[in-house]
């Protein structure tokens, strides 16, 4: 599977993959009962919403960010629940205060506020093509890879982001010397791999580094 180094994963290498390893009957369809990662996934990867997944759900030079949704519901300024074009331009219009077609982090801090306090997160989440900054060619690849249907408004699944696939329990966590509780979770950016960890450990040490791009 070919991906970016950035959270941008090429749809069409992960329709290779899900393909690959789901479409039991070749008939380049994966239907749910074919699908064994849950209906909540299976709708995620499901852009038209036709109860299958095939080719046409994953199509070719379009990426899947989980975090442009989070953009993207910044510039429905009327409030109705959809991105026109012209609400997307505004929008874009509003990091580039000097018109230099480039934005400069004091620029994205006037806009998005706290949002930028981690400056290396912020553009490891919205930098779209990789090349180190923010611009207007970011916003422009996230209003086109969001824009599942192709017809310049963004509404429905468009300006969402993925449904949780299980609910986040509510107790407390471990404290220092307990055992840690046994989970397992999806890859960022390869959501059909997975780890695991054993309540148990083995009897082996195990180190937990996290992160959190929300």
């Amino acid at each position: 599977m070919r991906w970016t180094c950035s959270p941008r994963v090429e749809l069409s290498s992960l329709w290779a993959h899900l393909s690959a390893k789901y479409d039991a009957d070749g008939d380049g369809r994966v239907a749910l009962d074919e699908y064994t990662r849950g209906e909540v996934r299976f709708a995620n990867y499901d852009r038209n919403e036709d109860g299958v997944l095939e080719e046409s759900d994953f199509p070719t030079d379009t990426y899947f960010n989980g975090f442009s949704h989070m953009l993207v519901k910044n510039a429905d300024t009327d409030e109705n629940g959809e991105v026109t074009r012209a609400e997307w331009g505004a929008f874009c219009a509003e990091f580039d205060e000097d018109g230099n077609g480039r934005t400069d982090r004091a620029e994205v801090e006037e806009v998005m506020g706290d949002w930028t306090d981690d400056w290396r997160l912020f553009l490891l989440s919205f930098d779209q093509d990789g090349d180190g900054d923010f611009d207007d060619v970011d916003l422009g690849l996230t209003f086109r890879d969001q824009d599942y249907d192709g017809n310049g408004v963004l509404t429905g699944k468009e300006m969402e982001g993925w449904a949780r696939t299980a609910e986040r329990s509510e107790t407390d966590p471990p404290g220092p010397g307990e055992a840690a509780p046994g989970f397992e979770l999806p890859f960022a950016v390869e959501p059909e791999l997975s780890f695991r960890l054993s309540p148990d450990g083995n009897g082996r040490p195990v180190a937990l580094v996290f992160g959190s791009y929300t």
